[in-house]
């Protein structure tokens, strides 16, 4: 009797391998570099991305909106990837 293998190796589709992009990473930096910010701000009451960037200039305000941006991208990925069904 020929052995038959009860879990297949199928190769994975092209569909959904996909390689980690420059865009990946950096908005990965910026949601760590946000949910440290957010997490030190909940416990010490302490905005560290304004207190090294300058209160509350606008650099501060370009870095916390980038953050935002970071999260779009992140949730729009995680939806195409499937993440989120």
């Amino acid at each position: 009797m020929p052995y038959v293998n009860p879990l297949p190796q199928t190769p994975l589709s092209s569909s959904l391998e996909r390689r980690i992009t420059l865009l990946d990473w950096a908005a990965f930096l910026l949601l760590v570099i946000g949910g440290l910010n957010l997490g030190l701000y909940a416990v010490f009451g302490v905005d560290a991305v304004g207190a090294v960037l300058g209160g509350n200039g606008l650099s501060a305000r370009l870095l916390h909106g980038l953050v935002g941006c970071a999260a779009l991208y992140g949730m729009v990925r995680a939806v195409q990837s499937g993440g989120l069904d």
